[in-house]
């Protein structure tokens, strides 16, 4: 009998077996970066500045539809599709709204009471290394190398001169709350964990495509 933990990773790995998980997260890290960098480079009354956000919004939409499009096109020829219970998918619904909307009640908080938020913005990279390390790693041995490439990476940009990533946010930040230096961490900690992300799901995508074939259609 195989063991349970075992069990229950097969929809996890199944859903990132051609290693499109991983590129979409990192076409979205990067385009979170992409947007951050534009905000603090330009001024406020310029039109990439207020514009930025429909850019950021067309990204993250074509990322799914394209993701939905590889899967439909590539990956079900291939492998099949299975669809699982949808009690687990409710379930990690369910998890996933209540963290959000924690995220976001700790975060109108800390803004409300003033609170600093440089320290953990810094260092924001590791809770991406971790969310790999769950949603990722465990599908094959190699990935780890990838999860240890993103913790130690995040780490080290969390302890980068202040000087320097507030000269890459152009000293814009938000007094009180995120100074320049935490907003730099994060357009570089975005840029290279959306890069690790798209290298770790190349390798997946280009090693799927190499042991699968598309299954020969039936005949007429």
């Amino acid at each position: 009998m195989e063991p349970i933990e075992k069990i229950l990773k097969r929809p996890r790995a199944y859903n990132n077996v051609d290693g499109v998980g991983e590129l979409s997260v990192g076409i979205t890290l990067l385009a979170y970066a992409l947007t951050l960098w534009v905000i603090a480079d330009t001024p406020g009354s310029s039109i990439w500045h207020k514009g930025v956000w429909l850019v950021l919004v067309a990204l993250v939409a074509l990322t799914h539809y394209g993701s939905k499009a590889i899967k439909e096109r590539i990956t079900y020829p291939r492998t099949g599709y299975v669809e699982y219970s949808g009690k687990g998918r409710r379930a990690a619904s369910v998890v996933a709204a209540v963290t959000a909307a924690a995220c976001a009640l700790g975060l109108f908080w800390a803004i409300r009471t003033h609170r600093d938020l440089s320290i953990p913005c810094s260092f924001a990279g590791l809770a991406i290394a971790a969310a790999y390390a769950r949603g990722f790693a465990g599908t094959a041995g190699w990935k780890w190398i990838a999860f240890a490439a993103l913790a130690g990476g995040s780490a080290a940009i969390g302890f980068l001169p202040a000087a320097s990533m507030g000269a890459l946010a152009r000293e814009s930040g938000a007094p009180g709350v995120v100074t320049a230096q935490a907003t730099g961490a994060c357009i570089l900690s975005f840029l290279f964990c959306g890069a690790v992300f798209l290298v770790s799901g190349g390798v997946s995508m280009g090693m799927y495509l190499r042991r699968t074939e598309p299954r020969a259609r039936d005949a007429a």
